[in-house]
């Protein structure tokens, strides 16, 4: 502050402790800006934390009840995770959220009766159409993620990703099309389609080129995109015999894997986790299960 003289010494003394009452004040302020900034990045990470592991457990729990669901989880993960590395321009935020909903589009199968799992595990997949409940499993899995933290625009895209471009199909009350459909959900689409209709005449590209002809249902800039990527990521994953400390998540099993005395430790079909590979590696060196496990993996 400017003082002018001469000056009356009252108001100079209140002058002073004016200008250093506000001083401290600023200084706390500062100090409380950032013990505050430090608390959030704490609670940033302790959610962070939490939602990972919601996740995996989640996954596995999908693994369990339904392997072939988790399976396909596996399939259109790779996929995707190809797709996305072409997209640059997706902020960090919508391509985590995007590969949330590739996680857990299909936990909604893992809530299913018991006498549903019973009949998917004889029919496959395939199944699901044929039975009624089971037919919308994905907006149950939309339902259950929504009530996870932050998981609100992931619980979009699952229930959005089997609408069609031009605004057909499910859900039929939400009157949305082209580009206003979430990306997540039109690339979820592709992704699910590409793996439900792949077949040992028509898959990987084959069968883009196909869906390419079909502008009412997919979002053609997208199915360019991911015809773009390296044709190893759009083919099926190959069969491969390997030794324990040599799997991955992500791979699936082709047998059940069995302890040496009979108990079954993980049914053919299931996808592994970094969990359920530490529990093959803890039971290994307990009871040595087999020295090569039969997996569906990417090509190296």
């Amino acid at each position: 502050s400017y003082i002018s003289k001469p000056w009356n010494d009252d108001d100079l003394k209140q002058l002073v402790e004016d200008s250093i009452a506000r001083y401290n004040l600023a200084s706390e302020n500062k100090f409380l800006l950032k013990r505050l900034d430090e608390e959030n990045a704490k609670l940033d990470e302790l959610l962070d934390g939490t939602v990972v592991g919601t996740v995996r457990i989640l996954s596995d729990m999908l693994a369990y009840v339904n392997p072939q669901g988790a399976a396909q989880v596996a399939r259109v993960r790779r996929l995707g995770n190809a797709a996305l590395s072409l997209m640059p321009e997706i902020s960090p935020t919508e391509r985590w959220e995007i590969q949330r909903a590739f996680d857990l589009f299909n936990i909604g199968l893992a809530v299913l009766p018991g006498w549903v799992q019973v009949a998917l595990q004889k029919d496959g997949l395939a199944g699901v159409a044929n039975i009624s409940i089971a037919r919308n499993h994905h907006f149950l899995a939309a339902r259950l993620v929504n009530d996870i933290p932050r998981f609100g625009q992931i619980s979009a895209i699952i229930q959005l990703h089997r609408k069609h471009f031009d605004g057909s199909g499910e859900p039929l009350g939400v009157p949305i099309q082209g580009t206003d459909i979430p990306l997540g959900a039109r690339l979820l689409h592709i992704l699910t389609d590409l793996d439900r209709l792949s077949t040992g005449h028509v898959r990987g590209r084959a069968l883009l080129v196909k869906m390419m002809t079909q502008p009412t249902k997919y979002d053609l800039s997208l199915l360019e995109r991911i015809m773009s990527a390296p044709a190893s990521t759009t083919d099926p994953m190959t069969e491969q015999s390997l030794a324990i400390p040599s799997l991955q998540p992500g791979m699936v099993l082709l047998d059940d894997i069995l302890t040496s005395d009979g108990q079954l430790l993980l049914k053919a079909h299931s996808t592994l986790t970094e969990t359920s590979i530490n529990i093959l590696g803890l039971w290994h060196r307990k009871d040595p299960i087999l020295a090569v496990i039969r997996v569906l993996g990417a090509r190296a």
